[in-house]
């Protein structure tokens, strides 16, 4: 017979596993509606136990209604906003859904993707954004998790994580890595 312990991490592993190929399936199902679509939180993390699955998304230009309806097929709405949605699939767990902008141009000015701050924040850990926040405010700089790094108010990094860690002056840190 099996140690506890070997039990234990089994169960575990397939906790995570589970989550894993939920949300890898979740994003099958909801990537003709977006522009890019990634896994976060404690999956992306690969912590032994998932609570929830968190997609961070650019729909398509025209598709955010699209994207909701297709959510809403298999599960209850929890929360629906803008920039985030909760949902509760039929076997109880639970999908937030992060929703990034689209870049734009217009004929002066380019706003850029929140996707990479929006992508790390989400990622996590707790520990690791609050780190985060603290680096930049050392360093006389901002960072919202939702928008970016802003320097004198003006955004300075946002589309990519390397971006964000970049302007934080720290080397990338693996999502496996930030539970600090």
């Amino acid at each position: 017979l099996p140690s506890l312990s070997t039990l234990n991490s089994l169960v575990s592993a397939m906790k995570l596993n589970w989550g894993r190929k939920m949300a890898e399936r979740i994003a099958a199902e909801l990537t003709p509606f977006c522009d890019q679509i990634e896994i976060a939180g404690s999956i992306r993390r690969q912590r032994p136990v998932v609570n929830d699955i968190d997609l961070v998304v650019i729909p398509k230009q025209g598709s955010f209604y699209a994207l909701q309806d297709r959510c809403k097929q298999h599960s209850k709405v929890v929360t629906s906003g803008e920039q985030n949605q909760i949902y509760r699939l039929a076997n109880c767990e639970q999908l937030d859904l992060w929703i990034a902008r689209w870049p734009s141009v217009d004929l002066l000015t380019r706003t850029p993707t929140n996707f990479g701050s929006l992508f790390c924040c989400r990622t996590g850990s707790k520990e690791h954004n609050i780190y985060l926040c603290q680096r930049a405010e050392s360093l006389g700089m901002r960072w919202n998790p939702y928008f970016g790094v802003f320097e004198h108010g003006r955004c300075i990094a946002c589309e990519t994580e390397e971006e964000i860690f970049t302007a934080l002056q720290l080397d990338f840190v693996e999502p496996e890595k930030r539970e600090k």
